[in-house]
């Protein structure tokens, strides 16, 4: 049986496909909002500060967690309805790997697993219904997950 080999422009392919997955979506919709939880100085920033500074309703959001540890992903989804129109499409990508409220050596099935009823969890608190239509895992280092929402 032969071994199957990553090398690295697989790996860059597919964060490519998932950026423009991403950026397809956000192209059609009405106003887009990427939100990596840091700042242009590379400090840590939370959405519910963020949200006191606009008044804009988004309608394709993408929480990209991968920049840097998702410590703050449950209390920024707890801010989120409040940043969303009626209907749209949310992108959480979340770095894999250990996770600080999970014992060391989790498999990341049961970390991905948790985020989903998390996701769901804090979304139906805020009045939304959610459609999950896109998961995406990449080799080494992301998870994707592509919600739809109507309020």
């Amino acid at each position: 049986m032969k071994k199957k080999t990553i090398t690295k422009s697989k790996i860059s392919k597919n964060k490519m496909n998932i950026r423009d997955t991403i950026l397809k979506h956000a192209t059609a919709g009405k106003s887009f909002l990427e939100f990596s939880g840091i700042d242009k100085k590379r400090m840590s920033i939370r959405l519910k500060n963020f949200s006191k500074k606009t008044k804009e309703k988004y309608d394709v959001v993408w929480l990209n967690y991968n920049v840097k540890y998702n410590d703050n992903v449950s209390e920024d989804l707890q801010t989120l309805p409040s940043l969303l129109t009626k209907k749209g499409v949310l992108f959480v990508t979340l770095r894999k790997g250990q996770v600080r409220w999970f014992p060391r050596g989790t498999d990341q099935r049961v970390i991905n697993m948790a985020y989903e009823m998390m996701m769901k969890d804090q979304f139906s608190k805020g009045g939304l219904k959610i459609q999950q239509f896109f998961k995406e895992e990449s080799i080494k280092s992301t998870v994707v997950f592509g919600l739809k929402w109507i309020k």
